[in-house]
């Protein structure tokens, strides 16, 4: 093993030491989208930055040290980020009771430059 580690231009205790934090981070890991999937069953769609704000105190209590950006890479690796709902906003609604106007220039052959001016006037 020594020389495998020498010739990779590492001491064989800096490789044991790296096999030590690759297994401790994949405990964290475990440990970490255990506690989400805990607070998801009471909180089905809370998102990450809320999640993250309320395992706080329980990190600090286990001595985990994570930012809100590595809480977020471990969230998008195992799938656990909540996409976000993109709301359609209503805008003219045609179908009113109101008086509706005639589309005057439908049809209208426009040859020259200010020959038409058209404006909507909806929101006024």
């Amino acid at each position: 093993m020594e020389k495998l580690c020498r010739l990779f231009g590492n001491s064989r205790q800096a490789f044991y030491k790296d096999q030590r934090r690759i297994h401790q981070q994949g405990l964290d890991e475990e440990l970490i989208i255990e506690m989400v999937r805990k607070k998801r069953l009471r909180l089905k769609k809370a998102g990450g930055r809320k999640l993250y704000e309320l395992l706080c105190s329980e990190f600090k209590q286990l001595d985990l040290k994570l930012g809100r950006d590595a809480f977020f890479d471990i969230l998008r690796w195992y799938g656990l980020l909540i996409r976000r709902r993109k709301r359609k906003v209503a805008t003219t609604y045609s179908k009113h009771w109101l008086r509706k106007y005639p589309n005057l220039i439908k049809g209208l052959e426009i040859t020259r430059p200010n020959q038409v001016w058209v404006s909507d006037i909806t929101y006024i």
